[in-house]
């Protein structure tokens, strides 16, 4: 099991098992320093790419929060936002992006996501973005990285995003699905999501695109 999804997961648990208000017991470590950043920092880490030859700019969240295994702290297991800005119309584009690195013995083909809406569980075909193969070994077959996608809506964002409370142990969850029948819960701080949307707030309303918001 991955040590993101292992600190995920026990986020999820948590988050299911505490009450409204954030809870006077101490957090584990890995857990505690993801719920203890904000919006704004991950807003300030965010990735943006553009230049005079883009129509569209690219906005990232991937180098907010990362759990690294082992001495060589590899990243195994990430899931981040992307958005997509239109940089003629502001139009915004959202998804969540996640990779995970596996072996032969445990590769899964994830194929549908389900996530949480205010009005129950949504269903969608997850995008594959790419899959490649590294080292192998006679025991447990060859490593992969694995990379897909799904779409989000920027209204559901903010929902989500104004559920910020600091030190509030909350996720917004989503389930990766195989076709092998294998399961895999995962989720996003609230802070997370409204870094990105600060993010791309402060990208539109710097370019006076249309529909951009200020925080």
């Amino acid at each position: 099991m991955r040590a993101r999804h292992i600190v995920l997961r026990l986020a999820v648990l948590m988050a299911a098992a505490a009450p409204a208000s954030a809870s006077a017991d101490p957090l584990p470590h890995q857990v505690g320093a993801l719920f203890a950043m904000t919006p704004d920092q991950f807003a300030a880490a965010a990735d943006v790419k553009d230049d005079a030859l883009e129509t569209v700019a690219t906005i990232s969240t991937m180098r907010g929060w990362q759990q690294h295994d082992g001495l060589l702290r590899i990243v195994n297991d990430d899931g981040f936002f992307r958005a997509f800005i239109d940089k003629t119309s502001g139009e915004t584009r959202f998804q969540v992006y996640h990779m995970v690195r596996y072996t032969e013995q445990h590769r899964a083909r994830f194929e549908v996501v389900n996530y949480e809406t205010p009005d129950g569980p949504v269903s969608v075909p997850l995008i594959p973005i790419g899959r490649y193969r590294g080292s192998c070994r006679v025991y447990v077959g060859c490593a992969y990285l694995e990379t897909f996608a799904f779409p989000v809506d920027e209204t559901l964002l903010r929902t989500l995003a104004a559920k910020y409370l600091p030190g509030r142990v909350a996720v917004w969850k989503y389930r990766l699905k195989a076709k092998t029948g294998a399961e895999r819960d995962e989720g996003f701080a609230p802070a997370e999501i409204a870094g990105i949307l600060i993010a791309v707030d402060h990208y539109r309303a710097a370019h006076g695109l249309t529909g951009a918001q200020t925080r």
